[in-house]
């Protein structure tokens, strides 16, 4: 089995190079023959809502998610805290574009980590925000964000161009305010210790994360913590097989 992942890509529109860099990604070869592909969220700078305007706006995206469950590959988009609370809106674009409809049982949708065995091990995949532990302001708003009633009303109460607004406005600013305080090597540091600290607690053996923005891979007493980076500055996706864990070139 091969697993390929990414995150964090952050798109803006279908004309700017973050969608570039996703449709290369889906259309990469080993991502081609991959059993699983998986993306782990913050795939959109802002993607919110169960809102049928995404589908025609990203409909290319939609169309190779499609061709990857005709060809027989599982697909699993985790959300991420830019983009969540549209699954509803992914089946749909789905259901209309797959060629073969039963395929799209193969389509995977999920705002929480997804754990499976691979290769004798116990692997775990998710955004990352879930080791963002010691941030208490950011883990009340995640708790907001991901309610039923948050999704109630970016779905069924604001209209989209609303929400879109709203979305781009809050990503803006998120972007600002972690310019201001962003240091490297603390947060490196910060995220590979609260990592050591969730691969201790938890029966798993590779944990696989995005969110942090930094490319990372380190190992204590044979379990792993793998980061997927920032696409847009590295280049890479994740690549899994039996043989080995590593970044692949997305050009």
């Amino acid at each position: 089995m091969s697993i390929s992942c990414i995150s964090d890509i952050h798109v803006t529109t279908t004309k700017s190079k973050q969608y570039a860099i996703l449709l290369n990604f889906i259309k990469n070869e080993k991502v081609q023959n991959s059993e699983k592909v998986m993306f782990l969220g913050d795939i959109f700078d802002h993607l919110t809502g169960e809102h049928k305007q995404y589908i025609a706006k990203y409909k290319e995206f939609f169309s190779e998610v499609a061709k990857l469950l005709d060809g027989g590959r599982e697909v699993f988009f985790l959300e991420g805290n830019h983009d969540f609370h549209f699954e509803k809106t992914f089946t749909l674009a789905l259901h209309e574009l797959c060629k073969d409809k039963e395929k799209v049982a193969n389509f995977k949708y999920s705002n929480s980590p997804v754990k499976f065995q691979f290769n004798s091990k116990n692997f775990t995949f998710c955004h990352g925000d879930d080791l963002d532990t010691d941030n208490k302001a950011y883990q009340r708003w995640k708790r907001i964000y991901s309610s039923n009633a948050f999704g109630f009303l970016v779905s069924r109460v604001l209209p989209y161009n609303l929400v879109n607004y709203l979305g781009d406005k809050a990503s803006s600013d998120s972007r600002e305010r972690g310019r201001a305080k962003f240091n490297y090597n603390r947060e490196k540091a910060k995220y590979r210790e609260a990592a050591k600290s969730y691969l201790n607690k938890h029966a798993t053996d590779v944990l696989v994360a995005g969110h942090t923005h930094i490319c990372d891979k380190v190992t204590w007493d044979g379990k792993t913590y793998v980061n997927i980076g920032f696409p847009q500055r590295d280049q890479t996706f994740l690549h899994i097989s039996k043989e080995v864990i590593e970044m692949i070139s997305i050009q």
